[in-house]
């Protein structure tokens, strides 16, 4: 379903124009976060599964890239929407499992809607590269993105417009926080909730904790974080009631959506 978002409700002054995103449906994003692999795959099954996602969603080829990460046995898997310019909106999530829980809020949540975010904005011409990237090494101090923050030469870190990170979600209804520099960002995506009339919360609790966003904010690479951590739930991804029975489904999919239609009004709007 193509959704042109003028067209779904009023928007504010500074968002007349039009713009677009594939919507999958509630059961799309039900089923693949249900593909969460099996504890005892690991860290490398829920990779091969994000690869397979990926690849289904139909990111293969040159395309769909792995890089190397010094301190994990596992790479980082980078999926790659070209476009008409070389700016940059990247959109990350780490796959790995933190030890304290059962790796379903934290973080299989974020990383297995990237598939679904490159499904959504690949059937519209794009003014922004996107670039989609599952970090390994999430939880042993973020290696995985500061291995990619680390790899974006001077030139590359100066046409990133901004750095998304999805991180813990389903919880709650969708909260977002400035990590770096992001102001405007939050006022895109606070622009975006209000177009399609999803709510959407500037939330940072103390529990959150460091994100993969701060190794591209310590590039001065505007950053921000989506996420459903809250200083009532945050004990649920670091315990036995990290399960897939924790995500709330309804909460789940507004995130998605509005996630989805944020990403493409900052392809229209970041400069």
């Amino acid at each position: 379903m193509i959704i042109a978002l003028w067209a779904v409700a009023p928007l504010c002054a500074w968002a007349q124009s039009q713009f677009k995103y594939s919507r999958l449906e509630r059961e799309d994003i039900a089923r693949r976060l249900r593909h969460l692999p099996d504890k005892d795959e690991g860290d490398a099954g829920r990779r091969a599964t994000l690869q397979r996602l990926f690849e289904r969603a139909g990111c293969k080829g040159d395309d769909l890239t792995s890089q190397p990460v010094e301190g994990s046995d596992l790479a980082n898997l980078i999926c790659t929407l070209p476009a008409t310019s070389d700016d940059l909106i990247l959109v990350g999530a780490h796959f790995d499992a933190h030890p304290a829980g059962n790796g379903v809020i934290d973080n299989w949540t974020g990383a297995v809607l990237l598939p679904s975010l490159y499904q959504s904005l690949y059937a519209q011409p794009r003014n922004h590269t996107f670039v989609f990237i599952a970090f390994a090494a999430g939880a042993s101090g973020h290696l995985g993105a500061k291995a990619y923050a680390r790899s974006l030469s001077k030139e590359q870190a100066h046409r990133v417009r901004a750095f998304v990170c999805l991180e813990s979600l389903g919880m709650t209804r969708t909260l977002a926080v400035n990590a770096g520099d992001g102001r405007y960002l939050l006022s895109l995506l606070k622009g975006a909730a209000s177009a399609i009339m999803l709510p959407v919360d500037p939330l940072k609790p103390k529990q959150l904790g460091k994100t993969d966003a701060g190794a591209f904010a310590n590039r001065k690479i505007p950053s921000l974080v989506i996420h459903s951590v809250s200083p009532y739930n945050f004990e649920t991804r670091r315990g036995p009631g990290d399960s897939l029975e924790a995500v709330k489904p309804n909460e789940y999919f507004e995130s998605y959506m509005l996630t989805a239609a944020f990403l493409a009004f900052a392809d229209l709007k970041l400069k």
